[in-house]
């Protein structure tokens, strides 16, 4: 089965063997039309504001970490973190584990 096509990079590049992942991580057609619609359309600050736009990317936001949550089954959303990246989440997690 292949996912390439669900990918715009590999339109133009077909022959294209993505093996950098650790470091950028190509997204999908639906993922950059969402991310699109959200700057487009509800960009706010999120738990900064009280302004329509913030509320509704809190709102967004929070309903991502439940959607998350409910995923993996974690007992918790508190559980959940978004970071901005892999070594930003080994960093939080060494961190936790040192006193």
């Amino acid at each position: 089965m292949s996912f390439k096509s669900d990918f715009p990079i590999f339109e133009k590049h077909p022959e294209l063997t993505y093996l950098d992942s650790g470091a950028t991580t190509h997204k999908p057609s639906i993922v950059i039309n969402e991310i699109t619609r959200f700057l487009s359309d509800h960009y706010g600050t999120v738990h900064r504001g009280i302004y329509e736009l913030s509320v509704t990317s809190t709102n967004m936001y929070n309903e991502a970490r439940k959607t998350v949550q409910d995923f993996i089954q974690a007992p918790a959303e508190r559980n959940i973190i978004f970071t901005r990246g892999t070594t930003e989440s080994i960093n939080l997690a060494a961190f936790g584990y040192v006193k």
